[in-house]
C-alpha cells in the first residue's frame, strides 16, 4: 500500500490537461459566437464538436472521481474547491451587474466547480464511513461502477438537456435556485447559469470515478498511466484549478480584440 501511495499517475495528469485545454477552447468558442463570429457560430452547432464536447465533460468529471482514491485528504480538497466556486460566482455576478446590469448572462451558481465541490465533500463525509467496512470485493465495485453509469444514462437528458443547459428566468427564489441545482434544470424548474452542472446527474459519473479510483490506489492499474507522455500537458493537467479560475477573462479579452479587428 505505501508504494501506490507514492505512484504518481502521470496519464491521469496528462488527461485532465487535455481536458482543461478543451474547456479553454469551448469557452473561446461560445465567447465569439456571442460576440457574432459566423465560424464560432458554425462550429458549436458541429454535431461532431458537441460530441467531443460531451465525452469531454463526462471524462473530466469522471477523472475527479478517481483522483479522491489518491487525495491525502478530500475534506480539505472540497473546502479549497468550495472556495474557488464561491469566488466564481461572486465575480460572474458581479460582472453581470457591471457589463449587462442584469442577472443572466455570466452569473455561474452551480458550474462544474460547484459539483466538484459537492461531490468531494459528500465523498469526506462518506469515506468516514467506508473505512469502518470491509473493502469492496471487484466484482462489487464494477457492479456499482455500472449502476452508476446507467443512472447517469438515465437522468442526463430528462434533467440537464442535450447539455445542461435551459432557458433563463430571473423570476426564482432561493428554494428554486437550490432545486435546479440538485435535480437538474429539467427536472424541477428551466434555471441555467453561463457553465451549468447539476449535482443530478453528473454526480452519477463523478461516484463511477470513485468506485474505479481503488484501482488506482491499489496499484492494480496498467503501468502506462504512470507514464509521462506529454510533460506540458500532464503540466498543465496539474494546475487546473488555476487555469479554470483565471483563463474566461483572458479568453474573453482575446475574442473582444479579435471580433473589433477591422
Amino acid at each position: 500500500m505505501e508504494k501506490a501511495e507514492k505512484t504518481r499517475y502521470h496519464m491521469l495528469d496528462t488527461l485532465r490537461g487535455a481536458m482543461i485545454i478543451g474547456v479553454v477552447l469551448s469557452h473561446f468558442l461560445i465567447d465569439m459566437a456571442e460576440l457574432g463570429s459566423p465560424w464560432a457560430q458554425g462550429a458549436l452547432q458541429n454535431p461532431f464538436v458537441d460530441g467531443i464536447s460531451a465525452v469531454g465533460r463526462m471524462l473530466f468529471i469522471l477523472l475527479a472521481g478517481i483522483c479522491t482514491h489518491l487525495s491525502r485528504n478530500n475534506l480539505k480538497r472540497g473546502l479549497l474547491v468550495l472556495g474557488a466556486a464561491a469566488f466564481v460566482s461572486v465575480a460572474t455576478l458581479i460582472g453581470d451587474l457591471v457589463f449587462f446590469g442584469e442577472i443572466g448572462n455570466m452569473f455561474i451558481y452551480m458550474g462544474i466547480l460547484h459539483l466538484f465541490a459537492f461531490c468531494m465533500l459528500l465523498y469526506a463525509g462518506l469515506e468516514l464511513l467506508l473505512k469502518k467496512m470491509p473493502p469492496l470485493s471487484d466484482a462489487l465495485t464494477w457492479v456499482f461502477t455500472v449502476v452508476f453509469i446507467i443512472l447517469f444514462a438515465l437522468t442526463y437528458n430528462l434533467c440537464s438537456g442535450v447539455f445542461g443547459i435551459a432557458s433563463f428566468s430571473l423570476r426564482f427564489t432561493p428554494h428554486e435556485t437550490f432545486l435546479s441545482a440538485l435535480l437538474g434544470t429539467g427536472i424541477y424548474r428551466p434555471l441555467v447559469s453561463a457553465d451549468s452542472f447539476p449535482v443530478i446527474p453528473w454526480s452519477f459519473i463523478f461516484f463511477a470515478g470513485a468506485f474505479l479510483g481503488k484501482y488506482f490506489k491499489e496499484d492494480r492499474v496498467p503501468a502506462f498511466l504512470r507514464k509521462d507522455v506529454c510533460p506540458p500537458v500532464t503540466y498543465i493537467g496539474k494546475k487546473t484549478l488555476w487555469i479554470y479560475l483565471l483563463h474566461q477573462p483572458l479568453v474573453y479579452g482575446i475574442a473582444v480584440l479579435i471580433c473589433n479587428v477591422p
